[in-house]
């Protein structure tokens, strides 16, 4: 429910970043944070821009024409954000 809030958001002129880290950690293998002469510069792999997901500046397993929903979330969930929060 909560990704396909954020899917729908994305389509209007919002990015959505996702920040994969371990629990007490600022940085991780696919994302980082740094602040130098005081400014932040964040570093993200995984984001939702325009009802599409991307991984480091590509396209992510695009939704099928007559894929549902739950079918695209269920192999994103198995494949992409497993690995993701693995690599955390």
């Amino acid at each position: 429910d909560t990704f396909q809030k954020l899917l729908e958001l994305s389509k209007t002129n919002h990015h959505v970043y996702f920040y994969f880290i371990d629990e007490g950690n600022k940085k991780s293998k696919l994302n980082s944070l740094s602040i130098k002469n005081g400014i932040l510069t964040l570093r993200v792999s995984h984001y939702l821009i325009g009802g599409q997901l991307y991984k480091n500046g590509n396209c992510y397993a695009p939704k099928g024409e007559d894929e549902s929903f739950e079918h695209w979330y269920q192999y994103l969930e198995n494949s992409y954000f497993t690995n993701a929060m693995e690599r955390a």
